[in-house]
């Protein structure tokens, strides 16, 4: 977020906050996953990330939500 210019005002949100977020909206909250775990330093590792999506580490995170039909 640092390095791109359109993150510039972006404001950080851990996991369990953007979780709560959604549910505090009435979402229903699907799945977590965590990405991008090695660096480019370890790029030969990146082959093992698909394994790994579950496990709380990584630059980045996706929580997948639903709204409930009504």
């Amino acid at each position: 977020m640092r390095v791109n210019p359109f993150d510039q005002d972006a404001i950080m949100l851990a996991p369990h906050q953007a979780r709560a977020l959604l549910r505090s909206t009435g979402f229903k909250i699907a799945d977590t996953n965590y990405l991008f775990v090695f660096p480019r330093l370890l790029a030969w590792f990146r082959r093992l990330e698909p394994y790994m999506f579950r496990i709380p580490i990584g630059a980045q995170y996706l929580v997948v939500a639903r709204k409930p039909q009504e």
